[in-house]
């Protein structure tokens, strides 16, 4: 009971907060700055009504409120947040007649930006989220531990992190750093602003219980955590490690050792989801069944070196194949029944070469091929079966593929 436990705190001159607005669930399950900005001030609204109603006065029951973020890799962004949450608050305080200091602000480094395949990127993600909370005035911080397994290093890492920024970089000897910066300050002015009207609007929907048990709030931050999602499958997103800049020798770690519980139970749950997720599936779905990679060969036609070819071979390692480079003349030689999937890097001016090479091919064992190179636009037609481009979306298009490879071996199929 948060009423008599606060009733119990005041009593003994105990210092501290009895409950917190909390951010960082609707943070796990794909919601926006904003979204947690304006949830995080209806919690608290909410929670500030339920115990007034149980005799709880406003101040007294502020005094023990306090206030949790997410801290992202997105380091402006994150400031801003960190920043408009005091802007936030100060207006409900005003506007609710309490003329006492606003809540500790704690920030832990966000889940959902955590990654199973090459986790020590997280140790990068986590120093700069806890960068940027630290810059946007949190009061306190929790890094995660990077490797999410609980092991020793990876928790020193986490505590060593906190430590050098703090006794190395002096981040808590400056008082609002980014006070002044025109850049951060449209920022925090403009999410504050959008974070009250979203906040007002959920106010006069009944509050955030009402809302929430209409289900309509899960279902607007998980229609943000899905055009999230299909951005990080497009690579509009990027994520170091996952699906840029791949190691190609990397693995995914079992995905059961970082689970994040889910809310909800009496109503629509919200579903944690971390953005890598659907590249870790695809990787483990990628696997043969000797526990190899699956082998995708890439005809060089168009004699591409440097970007042009690290851009094509960087696509198929975040989904966990092994790319094998052949030149165009090779085409007949480079598949074989246990490399299923082909693509072909053409350039302008190379169609008829490309369908030559394609048919042979798919002549060869290949039973997905794909064309890259200067016709992303194009549908793709005979011999291919898609076209790979920057924006394509890998998740979808690797998924129909090794769908067509799963069909055919059902079939009885090489």
């Amino acid at each position: 009971d948060i009423a008599a436990l606060i009733t119990k705190m005041d009593q003994a001159a105990v210092e501290g907060a009895a409950f917190i607005a909390d951010g960082r669930p609707w943070n796990d399950a794909g919601a926006s700055d904003l979204d947690e900005l304006a949830i995080v001030l209806a919690s608290a609204a909410g929670m500030l009504r339920l115990l007034a109603a149980q005799g709880i006065g406003g101040e007294q029951a502020a005094r023990r409120l306090g206030i949790a973020l997410s801290a992202d890799a997105e380091q402006f962004p994150t400031i801003a947040k960190f920043r408009a949450v005091r802007l936030l608050f100060g207006r409900l305080f005003e506007v609710a007649g309490f003329g006492i200091p606003l809540p500790k602000v704690h920030g832990e480094t966000a889940w959902r930006m955590m990654a199973h395949r090459e986790p020590t990127m997280n140790m990068i993600r986590a120093t700069t989220a806890a960068f940027a909370a630290a810059t946007g005035g949190a009061d306190s911080i929790t890094v995660l531990s990077p490797l999410l397994d609980g092991e020793a290093f990876s928790n020193r890492m986490a505590r060593n992190t906190q430590l050098i920024l703090q006794e190395e970089s002096s981040l808590y000897r400056a008082a609002d750093p980014g006070a002044g910066s025109g850049a951060i300050e449209a920022l925090t002015n403009g999410l504050a602003a959008a974070a009250w009207d979203r906040f007002t609007g959920i106010e006069a929907k009944g509050g955030l219980i009402a809302v929430v048990q209409s289900g309509a709030i899960q279902r607007a931050v998980a229609a943000t955590r899905e055009a999230r999602l299909e951005q990080v499958s497009r690579r509009q997103i990027p994520l170091v490690g996952v699906n840029v800049n791949v190691d190609r020798a990397a693995v995914a770690l079992d995905p059961d050792r970082i689970a994040r519980e889910s809310l909800g139970d009496e109503v629509e749950p919200l579903r944690a989801t971390r953005l890598s997720e659907r590249f870790e599936a695809l990787c483990r779905r990628s696997l043969g069944k000797d526990g190899g990679r699956q082998r995708v060969v890439l005809v060089n036609l168009a004699h591409a070196t440097g970007d042009a070819l690290a851009v094509v071979a960087d696509a198929f390692a975040a989904g966990g194949f092994a790319v094998e480079v052949a030149d165009g003349r090779d085409a007949e030689r480079a598949v074989a029944p246990d490399a299923p999937i082909a693509c072909i890097l053409t350039e302008a001016g190379s169609a008829e070469a490309a369908n030559r090479v394609g048919q042979a091919l798919r002549a060869a064992g290949a039973r997905f091929v794909i064309a890259a190179g200067h016709h992303p636009e194009e549908p793709p037609s005979p011999p291919f079966d898609a076209v790979l481009s920057r924006d394509s979306d890998l998740i979808a298009l690797f998924s129909e593929a090794l769908d067509r490879i799963a069909a055919a071996q059902k079939n009885g199929q090489s």
